[in-house]
């Protein structure tokens, strides 16, 4: 059984925040820094944090929370090497003890397919996951980006069958 970050319910143990793009100048972008403000918020003061994403994101992220928050980089652990969602759950869930609970961020959308995603390869760890919190996305105009955004992800994702 993993440590608890705090003995309150529903204060998560490891926070995972999902990798995006972050600016050419390896800056983090608006959406990383929010991302990373939704963690930082749901977080006790002994959680952890996992940090996701290829091409330098998950590096932009954990500086960002290093930087800005002030978070402890023994605090933080970096999975560098995910494409995408799918990999952003096989490769993180290895990073975290078994037991822990575990909140995953990213918009609520993205959060809710990434937890489908960790129910189906670590089916034994779904009791692991704390509900996806739609802090912050209460605004009908953020929804709606948010959903147009993951329509435009699935719908060129699709490959038409090959006859």
């Amino acid at each position: 059984m993993a440590d608890r970050a705090s003995d309150v319910p529903g204060v998560p143990d490891v926070v995972l925040v999902l990798g995006c793009p972050g600016r050419p100048d390896g800056t983090p972008s608006p959406t990383q820094r929010w991302r990373n403000d939704l963690a930082v918020a749901a977080a006790g003061p002994a959680t952890r944090f996992v940090v996701t994403g290829h091409r330098g994101e998950a590096a932009q992220l954990a500086r960002d929370l290093r930087e800005r928050h002030a978070i402890a980089a023994d605090r933080i652990t970096e999975e560098p090497d995910a494409e995408n969602t799918w990999g952003n759950v096989a490769r993180s869930a290895p990073l975290i003890s078994v037991g822990s609970r575990v909140l995953i961020v990213s918009d609520p959308l993205h959060a809710a397919r990434a937890a489908d995603y960790w129910r189906r390869q670590f089916p034994a760890r779904a009791a692991e996951l704390l509900p996806v919190r739609p802090v912050g996305w209460r605004h009908p105009v953020l929804r709606l980006a948010a959903l147009a955004y993951e329509v435009v992800l699935r719908a060129q994702r699709y490959q038409p069958p090959q006859s």
